[in-house]
């Protein structure tokens, strides 16, 4: 008789987008089912948020961002990346093209929005503060995550912070509007890894197999979404259209 299949939560950092498709593309093949499991995937709402489920046992993994697994890690949370999957930080602030800002020196003195438990204002400061800038003249507020880009395309907003792979996106969103900035804060001496496949130590302890499982089916998923993307956007669209 077979064995039956271990359930998994696995929650990912934000709202669902075409970046997530891998995931749901193994889930699709049935690389996960093929390792015993049974996956789940859920949306986030920022890497702060997801780790808080990972410590509570609310979901045994997530695509946390590296820099809150350290800020984690530091406050006694303890949690693991156990593989990279963003080897370049992707954290960017975009604009509107028509404001004229698009370096960091030009947002001193403007309204920034982000979303409550994105780690992308601290990873800012510290850009910032290696690039002179006064952080005391900008200000963050926090908004719905679903509201970032009508708030910056309506000009609610000078500037809105996402990872760079949400660009295509802003692009269309700001078309009527002459277009987006990029400011890539890797391009500014960040160098720091980003999100990965994240867990508990403890977990890692109580089930070194299933979680290599988790991994190798992940990652054969991404390898896929390269290969045929055609099947990957099919996937996500499935599980959010």
């Amino acid at each position: 008789m077979r064995e039956a299949l271990t359930p998994i939560t696995f929650s990912l950092d934000f709202v669902i987008g075409g970046r997530h498709a891998p995931w749901f593309l193994a889930l699709e093949k049935g690389y996960y089912r093929e390792a015993g499991l049974n996956v789940t995937i859920t949306p986030g709402q920022g890497s702060a948020g997801v780790i808080q489920r990972l410590a509570s046992g609310d979901a045994q993994f997530a695509f946390a961002d590296f820099a809150g697994v350290l800020l984690a890690r530091s406050q006694g949370t303890h949690v693991r990346e156990t593989a990279v999957i963003y080897a370049k930080a992707p954290y960017t602030i975009f604009t509107l093209r028509s404001s004229g800002i698009d370096t960091l020196k030009a947002l001193e003195g403007k309204r920034l929005i982000t979303n409550a438990g994105s780690a992308t204002p601290s990873i800012f400061a510290v850009v910032a503060r290696l690039n002179g800038i006064d952080l005391s003249r900008i200000e963050w507020n926090n908004v719905d995550p679903n509201t970032k880009t009508q708030l910056l395309v309506n000009g609610q907003a000078d500037a809105t912070e996402y990872f760079l792979m949400q660009r295509p996106i802003l692009e269309r969103a700001a078309a009527d509007r002459g277009g987006i900035n990029t400011i890539l804060l890797a391009d500014y001496g960040l160098q720091l890894y980003s999100n990965g496949i994240t867990t508990t130590d403890d977990y890692i302890a109580r089930n070194p197999d299933l979680v290599r499982g988790f991994v190798a089916a992940s990652l054969k998923g991404f390898e896929r979404a390269f290969e045929a993307p055609e099947e990957a956007i099919e996937a996500v669209l499935k599980h959010a259209p």
